[in-house]
């Protein structure tokens, strides 16, 4: 089921900027915008725990990026990350599966595009957007984005930009991973749970999703 939220995250205790160039809730300069469009685990996850997780992982990326560029480290304040969701199907169409949007700081908007592109590239190739953009350019289409890197952490792809293209493929990795990492700890924590030890499908009402079950087309012939 597609679900769209937007959420706006502040970090706590900071002083609000009186000059804000865009709609949204700015703090110390930075903004954080983050726009959900699928919720994949939603048969055995609330919107609200999904919601949580993928706000404390933006929330940890934006404050390591604060410290980052303070320390000189990244040249500006200000990233796009698009992770597209790890559960669709081959068959769907790649537009169709981003699953989180985030800008960050004053630039996020800009760099939310060139995110997303690295992502959708990434998952129309098979293969990291830098391969094409810096080995095999005959592969890259009319309006692909020239830039790298993107990351694919055990089937999650991340496409991150603002930075480097070795700090984007940084970001977009530690992203991938987090995001695998919190929800795994919430599957474990439901598989364990009293009511779904016994279970066989990964819902709260233990039966096959229709895919396995109304899809399949009639046998030619039964032995």
């Amino acid at each position: 089921m597609i679900k769209h939220y937007r959420i706006y995250s502040i970090i706590p205790a900071a002083r609000v900027s009186q000059k804000a160039p865009r709609k949204g809730i700015y703090v110390s300069n930075q903004q954080r915008q983050i726009m959900i469009y699928r919720t994949p685990y939603s048969n055995f996850m609330d919107n609200n725990t999904f919601k949580e997780i993928i706000r404390q992982i933006i929330t940890d990326r934006a404050e390591a990026l604060a410290r980052l560029h303070a320390s000189g480290e990244y040249s500006r304040p200000s990233m796009g990350y698009a992770i597209l969701d790890p559960t669709a199907p081959a068959d769907i169409p790649t537009s169709q599966t981003l699953m989180v949007l985030a800008e960050v700081g004053p630039e996020g908007e800009r760099f939310g595009i060139n995110a997303r592109a690295k992502a959708f590239e990434h998952r129309n190739l098979n293969a990291n957007c830098g391969v094409g953009v810096f080995v095999s350019q005959h592969r890259l289409q009319q309006g692909a984005f020239r830039f790298g890197f993107s990351a694919d952490v055990d089937g999650t792809i991340v496409g991150a930009s603002g930075a480097s293209s070795i700090q984007d493929r940084r970001e977009a990795t530690i992203l991938g991973a987090d995001f695998n990492y919190r929800v795994q700890q919430f599957i474990e924590k439901w598989k364990n749970a009293k009511e779904n030890k016994e279970g066989w499908w990964m819902n709260n009402d233990n039966i096959p999703d229709r895919r396995y079950t109304e899809e399949i087309p009639d046998p030619l012939f039964t032995l």
